[in-house]
């Protein structure tokens, strides 16, 4: 990913935990997370995970009650 990617790109235990939880009761630990810097990245992120079958799950301010930030 982060020869594709020019943003943050992390997949260590803090760049995970940092974005496990929302405002709701869910908690789910994602495989890595991106920062994009542009939309070439952002579609740079969705064809490698499109190409290994790896969801991906769009996250904005991490307000929502019902888990959509959490997948």
């Amino acid at each position: 990913m982060r020869r594709v990617v020019r943003g943050e790109v992390g997949f260590d235990v803090t760049s995970r935990a940092l974005v496990t939880m929302d405002a709701s009761n869910y908690r789910r630990v994602p495989l890595g997370v991106v920062a994009p810097r542009d939309a070439d990245d952002v579609a740079a992120v969705l064809a490698v995970c499109r190409e290994r079958g790896v969801p991906v799950v769009a996250r904005g301010g991490g307000t929502s009650i019902a888990g959509q930030a959490t997948g």
